[in-house]
């Protein structure tokens, strides 16, 4: 039985299903189906299912470029793949071959507190929700610590201090509050990733057990 992959290349349709440019930087997901890498990074961090087909990707899921595909589409077509592949490195998206990717994942967790204490910021409000802000690789400390150096937390002006370093992995910052907002957070990678300093946001969400989201970077290969 002949696979996706084989009849696309059968169609000479290189085509990315989703913004329709030439994809010369093609994903091939667990389902079978291909995409452009950026369109896909996009689906994956967003959490949505395949736009074809509608099926839902591992949460750990990593999406990497079929090298053998990419190779394919350049000799078919040739001085349209160059003038893509510029299009892309001039927009900052080009995949170079030593970097790899990674999926970080980043949120709150939550629970209710039991005998909430009044709030100092809000009369006749209580701090009736206990948050911890974090930053994980696979929930493992000692893999995220490869990665990052530290997370700078900027918090509601309400709270003294609301800006936080912390240095430990899975950078967990706790406190209780009434209210949700969102929070920055400064990511300082090490130096060997190339990335340095990323910066993401985050809305707290008291919906039961909190709110996860994650990010896809690329990472230089030999970190």
């Amino acid at each position: 039985m002949e696979t996706n992959k084989e009849i696309i290349a059968q169609r000479g349709d290189y085509s990315c299903p989703v913004c329709l440019e030439l994809c010369v930087q093609p994903v091939l997901a667990p389902c079978g189906h291909f995409t452009c890498f950026q369109c896909h990074k996009r689906v994956a961090e967003a959490g949505m299912p395949c736009p074809m087909c509608r099926a839902r990707f591992d949460e750990l899921f990593v999406p990497a470029i079929d090298r053998e595909m990419q190779s394919r589409i350049a000799a078919e077509t040739g001085r349209r793949y160059e003038e893509r592949k510029a299009e892309l490195e001039r927009a900052g998206e080009w995949i170079a071959g030593n970097k790899r990717l990674v999926r970080f994942s980043y949120g709150n967790t939550h629970e209710k507190v039991e005998n909430p204490k009044p709030s100092r910021s809000k009369k006749g409000a209580r701090n009736g929700h206990q948050w911890c802000m974090f930053i994980s690789l696979n929930n493992d400390p000692e893999e995220t610590a490869r990665y990052i150096k530290s997370v700078t937390y900027h918090l509601h002006p309400t709270f003294c201090p609301s800006k936080i370093k912390v240095t430990d992995a899975p950078f967990l910052l706790c406190r209780h509050g009434w209210g949700y907002f969102q929070v920055q957070m400064d990511i300082e990678f090490r130096e060997s990733t190339g990335i340095g300093v990323h910066i993401l946001e985050h809305m707290l969400s008291f919906e039961d057990n909190g709110h996860t989201e994650s990010v896809i970077l690329e990472i230089d290969g030999d970190t």
